[in-house]
């Protein structure tokens, strides 16, 4: 029989650290602040880029640290050196180069084999590249390379360009520190600059995220805050597309502008003056609607992971590349990860059946209840039939006896039957002192009481058995 369960938690359930957050090296700021120093020209260059998509993205808020704590210390065990295992709401979610593709829309395909052994420059034959760019400057941080774009320190463009893509691989997709530095191999890739876009930039963003992750153990996961290097906000990104019920929309603020005025007929003429304004406000100038940003708010996925009623996507495949470039050379196998998909399918499939023999068991019990109330109804209008059928067929003495007058207090209540139809019959007259041996105009009266009462019953006690409808 297949073995359908899941792999080891790296913490049992319940006692994950209380950490406070996760760290990242990653500042989105950073993303404005290029983005800022750039013609528009530029800018939308770079949008057209594999770094588009990042870029698009940044408009949200950051990467929440407690979030990111909150789920990596409910990973599983898995021997696979290229995929990370969360477990939320009870189910498995995939952190894999196909997720990180679709949630960043890097390149992820393999390194092209010129890139896979160092080449070794020999400086008398070709000229570093770095004292083209930054001169005699031994390194250079990532901000102090923005900070140069803001100055207007590089005029030609296409240099503008490279510092750009410089500072951003850096900044965003490979940070180590707070004050990341321009690698000098990636200096020297950028002579060419369409080469350096092309690059699989998203592959190695990701070995380094969930190499760094796969380094934690449960001593420095148990610490107050954990550190990662890397596109960290790529964590959060795949469980918004994973889960969508975790996003939250963040609500548009609109500027508020106060107008002074320094007279009466100022704020008179106001209204005038504004409509006149819109009516020769040029419709090119009308600003776009504001895009939709989104958020996470951590104590709502503590509850959704609770309560384990959300829908979810385990495993997201990317499509814009074919699978067998986004393997690995040496990944590691392991039986849990390839049979998770398995697992996801047999827990979606215990999920229906769970529910389809809950609303069996709901549907029981309604029946069950229906029954002891109609059983209740019957065992009520038994009782008061069978007194009144004493009350008047023997009269207190017994049949043939002459009874004492009886005292007449008021109608007795017990008298009065209520027809279901709505109609109501009178108080019956005193027929304790009728003879059974002598017919009376009310013995019609009494043998209608005993149908109606009968059928009542009859009908009340067939109920429960008619079929429930299906919702």
């Amino acid at each position: 029989m297949e073995d359908l369960r899941l792999p080891e938690r790296m913490f049992a359930a319940g006692e994950e650290p209380n950490g406070e957050r996760v760290n990242t090296y990653h500042k989105p700021k950073r993303i404005e602040s290029i983005l800022e120093a750039l013609d528009p020209e530029e800018v939308e260059f770079l949008r057209n880029t594999t770094f588009g998509k990042i870029i698009s993205q940044a408009e949200n808020p950051s990467f929440s640290g407690i979030f990111g704590q909150f789920v990596i210390v409910r990973m599983l065990r898995v021997k696979k050196k290229y995929e990370i295992w969360f477990l939320f709401a009870g189910r498995p979610i995939r952190m894999s180069l196909h997720e990180f593709a679709h949630v960043t829309g890097l390149n992820c395909k393999k390194i092209p084999s010129k890139y896979s052994k160092k080449r070794k420059k020999n400086p008398i034959k070709e000229k570093l590249y770095w004292g083209e760019l930054f001169g005699s400057l031994k390194f250079c941080l990532g901000d102090l390379a923005i900070e140069m774009l803001k100055k207007r320190a590089v005029k030609d463009r296409q240099m503008q360009l490279k510092y750009a893509c410089l500072a951003f691989t850096s900044c965003v997709l490979l940070p180590t520190s707070h004050f990341p530095r321009i690698i000098p191999e990636h200096v020297e890739m950028i002579r060419d600059l369409d080469e350096f876009l092309a690059y699989p930039w998203g592959r190695v963003s990701f070995e380094m995220l969930v190499t760094g992750i796969k380094k934690k153990d449960e001593i420095l996961l148990s610490q107050p805050s954990i550190a990662l290097p890397g596109f960290v906000d790529a964590i959060q990104l795949v469980f918004m597309a994973a889960v969508p019920q975790i996003k939250e929309i963040v609500p548009q603020v609109e500027p508020v502008v106060v107008i002074e005025s320094d007279s009466e007929s100022d704020s008179a003429l106001s209204d005038a003056q504004a409509e006149e304004e819109a009516e020769q406000t040029d419709p090119q100038t009308v600003t776009p609607p504001a895009v939709v940003r989104y958020c996470i708010n951590p104590n709502h996925v503590k509850v959704m992971d609770e309560e384990a009623k959300v829908d979810m996507t385990s495993i997201i495949e990317d499509t814009t590349y074919s699978p067998e470039d986004q393997l690995w050379d040496d990944e590691i196998e392991d039986e849990y990860a390839l049979n998770m998909p398995n697992i996801e399918n047999a827990v979606a499939s215990e999920r229906h059946k769970l529910e389809v023999n809950l609303v069996k068991v709901i549907q029981a019990e309604i029946q069950k209840m229906q029954g002891a109330v109609m059983q209740g109804i019957i065992d009520v209008l038994r009782k008061p039939y069978s007194v009144f059928r004493e009350d008047i067929v023997v009269g207190g003495q017994g049949v043939g006896d002459n009874p004492p007058a009886a005292k007449s207090t008021g109608p007795d209540p017990a008298q009065k039957f209520n027809f279901p139809s709505g109609e109501t019959m009178g108080v019956l007259p005193n027929v304790q002192t009728s003879s059974p041996t002598q017919p009376s105009a009310n013995n019609g009266c009494h043998t209608n009481v005993d149908d109606l009462i009968s059928s009542v019953i009859s009908d009340v006690e067939g109920f429960p058995n008619h079929p429930e409808e299906e919702c």
